[in-house]
């Protein structure tokens, strides 16, 4: 993967994730403290797919749910993601949420890239200048990964052994997602895939995953995009952010077993209904097609 722009890299990440979003509106009292240990490095690859289990995991529940500390374990090597409540005494419940997890998470990936320090890092989560929680990227060891509830099962990256991504729908419908790569555009870095589409996940939890949408965009660094249009006489089903949610890690998990990075379009059928059409792209985001 190619490491981040150093002239970029100087540039404050939250003023940054506040420009380029559509719905991740960060309030101002919500703070994210990023502490890397550059002395423990942990390749690119794992962290982003690391990201990308979270965050699916965490947006299937609602945005006030509250999250105990539990953990992530890397299919590709000794790493992990760990999600760390704060201790607030006893009986006292958890105040570390799904939208904590979501706006935390894309500030830590957004820093991770901005400053090219691929390594273990840690994110402090402060609402109102009290820590609620803390979102930890580490080596880990088989012992810890038993001890501190990492698992690395369900991973919606994965692939079958036909090369058909798994993925746990979390509801009844069938989201089935056709893909054809865009010949004429050219590569895009794959770290901005990466963060395009854990952006994209935020996003569809935050507008409501049942909330029936006929458009839906997330845009991120370098004028790259997710899309999915509906709403054309074409479609006959109705779209709504779940879907986009599924479509987004189907779709990627293609890519990585490819190990091809450019503009997809991207066809999604729900219980065999035409229902939606977008991709991943960079540039100009076009109204339909």
């Amino acid at each position: 993967m190619t490491q981040a722009n150093p002239a970029i890299a100087r540039l404050n990440t939250q003023t940054l994730s506040q420009a380029i979003s559509t719905t991740l509106r960060v309030p101002s009292e919500f703070k994210v403290d990023v502490t890397p240990d550059i002395n423990i490095p942990i390749p690119s690859e794992q962290i982003y797919r690391l990201a990308i289990h979270m965050i699916y995991d965490v947006t299937a529940t609602p945005l006030p749910y509250a999250w105990h500390s539990r953990g992530w374990a890397s299919g590709l090597g000794d790493s992990g993601i760990q999600i760390i409540e704060t201790d607030f005494g006893p009986k006292q419940p958890s105040h570390l949420t799904t939208q904590d997890l979501i706006w935390g998470l894309n500030h830590l990936m957004l820093s991770i890239y901005l400053s090219g320090r691929y390594c273990q890092t840690t994110a402090s989560l402060k609402l109102r200048g009290v820590e609620v929680g803390v979102i930890h990227v580490a080596k880990i060891t088989a012992l810890d990964a038993r001890k501190q509830r990492f698992t690395n099962r369900g991973d919606p990256l994965n692939t079958t052994m036909h090369g058909n991504p798994i993925v746990d729908n979390d509801d009844d419908e069938d989201v089935e997602v056709s893909v054809n790569y865009r010949e004429t555009t050219s590569l895009i870095a794959p770290e901005l895939i990466y963060l395009t589409a854990i952006k994209a996940l935020g996003e569809a939890a935050e507008l409501g995953l049942d909330v029936p949408a006929q458009r839906l965009l997330t845009q991120s660094l370098q004028r790259t995009w997710w899309k999915l249009l509906s709403g054309a006489q074409v479609f006959t089903g109705i779209l709504r952010p779940r879907h986009s949610r599924i479509a987004v890690v189907k779709t990627l998990a293609v890519m990585i077993e490819e190990r091809r990075f450019q503009g997809i379009l991207v066809w999604v059928k729900v219980n065999g209904d035409n229902t939606a059409a977008g991709g991943f792209g960079q540039g100009e985001v076009a109204v339909s097609g």
